[in-house]
């Protein structure tokens, strides 16, 4: 049973009011749960074997799909990354990922950044960003993967 106590202790900013119809409908939403993140790139052994070196991930399976494609499966912190390659007449093109729309890039948190970025340099990341406090006790810091998949790290303590 959920507590709409709950709800209008959340929303009872002057600024932000809800409908009784609209705390219903939030109070019967259908829960999501992440599962996993998607990558298309030329070549997903290279990005597989770049963030299981990288982050510790765990290959999962590498397979042929029936349309030829190449798919990789990983499993990293309690999550999914699948990797494959486009399908054959794919127009997509290899581009940088700071500078197009859709997803830019991915963060993963990490409990010490220096130690987490000479590991992702180590596997062949290239650091696009060194480590810079964004706010009191979170730092973060970018680097370039295979196949230009752009990530963030991310300590905060």
């Amino acid at each position: 049973m959920t507590d709409s106590g709950a709800l209008d202790r959340h929303t009872s900013n002057k600024s932000f009011t809800l409908s009784h119809y609209a705390k219903d409908e939030l109070l019967n939403m259908v829960k999501f749960w992440f599962d996993h993140l998607h990558l298309v790139v030329p070549d997903p052994e290279k990005v597989a074997d770049f963030f299981v070196k990288a982050f510790d991930a765990k290959k999962f399976s590498i397979d042929k799909l029936p349309d030829g494609r190449i798919r990789a499966e990983l499993h990293i912190s309690g999550g999914r990354m699948i990797i494959n390659t486009p399908l054959p007449k794919d127009s997509r093109v290899q581009d940088n990922p700071q500078s197009r729309y859709g997803t830019e890039h991915f963060g993963m948190k990490v409990d010490n950044l220096e130690e987490a970025l000479q590991q992702c340099r180590s596997a062949g990341g290239k650091v696009t960003m060194e480590a810079t406090q964004i706010r009191p006790g979170t730092r973060i810091a970018f680097f370039i993967g295979p196949d230009n998949v752009l990530v963030e790290l991310l300590e905060a303590k």
